[in-house]
């Protein structure tokens, strides 16, 4: 049998659901003000943003990420976002995207990017994620973005350099080595390690090098450090040869200094030199004997 409500409790019914509609409405405003200001935040920073959805499809992206790609949200809006990626690298990335969607956060990861103009852009990415009310399911990515393609350029050039240098000591005859401003061997090439007989790298130079306790008589290290490049002649008291070395400074991207030696063996050298004098000093007296001789006989 339905029992029909009341007049007071109809009144009562619509109380609450006019009550419940101006809370609802109050909640929607908050919402419209929050989602404002967030869409304010992401407009105005200068790091570029971007987000995508449960289905990888771009929802939003701000003005930083438009300047950074040269894309217009026209061209991107909606799209998937394996089509900001190169071909070489979009299966591994499309991973990481899988990762976020779970639950993953980016950490200072690196992902490439393409821009409009068909580049690939190095980019530094930290994600965050919106969750539904259960706190378990992702509804949008979140990743905020850092530019480090002039970096990245300046590295691997910075590399090729250091690899190409390295390759030219190594193929030196010269025994070569780099000290550190603190006297310690930071590199010995083959030649180097063939006169030593092992890598000393790590030890104290002037013991390696010369079988010296202490510093040097001819240290030129502290002149070096300044920025001078100093030539000289040495005889080596670890083994009686003599060398031709060349100090030279290395200025580190971080402004510290090295030393870079270069021993060039000259013993043979000065064998023939001191040869060469004996042997014109026996002709001079030879000479100078025959004149004697001549006027002896005269």
């Amino acid at each position: 049998m339905n029992i029909k409500p009341t007049y007071e409790e109809l009144k009562q019914r619509v109380r609450d659901l006019e009550d419940e509609l101006l809370e609802f409405n109050h909640s929607l405003e908050e919402f419209h003000r929050s989602q404002e200001y967030l869409e304010k935040l992401i407009s105005y920073t200068n790091a570029p943003i971007i987000v995508w959805d449960s289905t990888t499809r771009i929802t939003l992206f701000n003005p930083a990420f438009e300047h950074l790609t040269d894309y217009t949200a026209k061209e991107i809006l909606g799209k998937k976002l394996k089509m900001l990626f190169p071909e070489s690298s979009r299966d591994e990335l499309l991973i990481k995207i899988e990762n976020a969607l779970s639950g993953e956060y980016w950490k200072s990861v690196e992902i490439p990017v393409f821009h409009k103009n068909g580049n690939v852009l190095t980019i530094l990415w930290n994600s965050s994620n919106i969750y539904a009310k259960d706190g378990m399911t992702v509804l949008f990515t979140m990743a905020q973005g850092y530019d480090i393609t002039t970096r990245k350029k300046a590295e691997e050039a910075l590399k090729e350099s250091e690899e190409k240098y390295r390759s030219m000591l190594e193929s030196m005859d010269d025994a070569t080595f780099i000290c550190s401003s603190d006297f310690h061997i930071e590199y010995m090439n083959p030649a180097m390690i063939k006169r030593t007989g092992y890598d000393a790298t790590g030890e104290v130079c002037h013991k390696v090098m010369h079988g010296l306790e202490g510093k040097c008589p001819w240290c030129v290290h502290e002149k070096v450090m300044k920025g001078e490049s100093i030539i000289y002649e040495i005889v080596s008291p670890k083994d009686n040869r003599n060398f031709h070395v060349s100090n030279s400074p290395i200025v580190h991207t971080d402004e510290s200094i090295s030393m870079l030696i270069i021993f060039r063996d000259i013993t043979e050298f000065k064998k023939m030199e001191l040869q060469i004098h004996r042997t014109r000093r026996i002709e001079s007296l030879g000479i100078m004997a025959g004149g004697i001789a001549h006027d002896f006989n005269n």
